[in-house]
């Protein structure tokens, strides 16, 4: 990158054009400019069906061939330039974004002939680079590209998998140094469904990845592991009721109670700092219940705990309570 140095004002050019300093400059010979900044953005981005147009013939109207029909891409080009002047000290930095593309499909499980058991299937996977740089201070550049594959069994149990690897790297122009790099590499997956009972539903899941990191020199920083798991509960309980009042008036209980409950217990394990393996437990329940169609009743309440494996005086557990009555007239 080559660095960006400002002319006199009477030479300085703002999208090609003299800059006007609306005859400032002749009417006050002490004026100075303290600061100028100009941007320059671009941006492009696209969206390719890559099988549309074959669409018209016999052969590809198979449902065989849908995944195939079915395959998407988008991509986008983003690059910006800034040059400042802030009192003398001059600079330029430029940052682009590039390549950047995704690309996705479904129905994978057609071809395969696994509909009897497998549904809503879909593959997506994406790659990225980054550049950013301040001339003669600094670079920073990235990679990172991910994918991920989701579907149904048994039209009950969705899976989720997913894979993502990404290195960063610091640099310091004025010494010509690497200040840091990082590597990462992860696998994540998922398992959630949603079991039913009278007025009660049941979402039992659970997700468990694993990352690992390393600095510049290759020295592993970090070796995670973490497990979670969860139940979300949901209720919805009618009982209306009426009763009759002198005057032949009657008084309706609407007696609608709304319950969401969730409780979660995740696990954190790290290979080379202990003191970042945490268990962490949540519970909360929240609750809205309507006595008649001008009173309502809110409730809810929480608890959380902390537990560091190996320094346990770091410890904690909070408790939330929260309550509300809205009468309307």
């Amino acid at each position: 990158l080559e660095t960006f140095y400002f002319k006199r004002p009477d030479q300085m050019l703002i999208r090609n054009k003299p800059l006007d300093f609306g005859g400032q400059t002749e009417s006050n010979d002490k004026a100075r400019r303290t600061s100028l900044t100009a941007t320059d953005s671009k941006r492009v981005s696209g969206r390719w069906s890559v099988f549309e147009g074959f669409s018209q013939y016999n052969f590809f109207k198979s449902r065989l061939y849908n995944p195939l029909k079915n395959i998407t891409g988008s991509g986008s080009f983003t690059e910006s330039q800034t040059k400042t002047d802030t009192t003398g000290t001059e600079s330029f930095s430029y940052s682009k974004v590039w390549p950047d593309f995704v690309m996705s499909t479904s129905e994978i499980e057609k071809p395969l002939f696994l509909s009897r058991w497998m549904s809503d299937t879909r593959m997506n996977g994406n790659y990225q680079e980054r550049l950013s740089e301040t001339a003669g201070q600094s670079r920073s550049t990235g990679r990172n590209s991910a994918g991920d594959f989701t579907f149904t069994l048994f039209r009950l149990l969705q899976f989720s998998v997913g894979y993502v690897n990404s290195v960063s790297q610091e640099e310091n122009l004025r010494t010509n140094q690497v200040t840091s790099r990082t590597r990462s590499q992860g696998l994540n997956g998922q398992v959630i469904t949603t079991l039913k009972w009278g007025n009660w539903r049941f979402t039992p899941r659970y997700d468990q990845a694993q990352s690992e990191s390393e600095d510049g020199t290759g020295k592993k920083t970090s070796d995670q592991i973490t497990r979670n798991g969860s139940l979300g509960v949901f209720g919805d309980i009618n009982v209306p009721r009426f009763f009759r009042l002198p005057l032949g008036k009657q008084l309706t209980l609407t007696n609608r109670l709304i319950i969401t409950s969730s409780f979660r217990y995740g696990m954190v394990r790290d290979g080379v700092d202990e003191t970042r393996s945490v268990d962490n437990m949540d519970f909360n329940l929240n609750g809205d219940f309507e006595l008649t169609p001008n009173i309502r009743i809110a409730f809810g309440g929480g608890y959380t705990r902390t537990m560091n494996k190996a320094k346990k005086e770091e410890d904690f557990s909070t408790f939330s309570f929260t309550n509300r009555i809205t009468i309307q007239f």
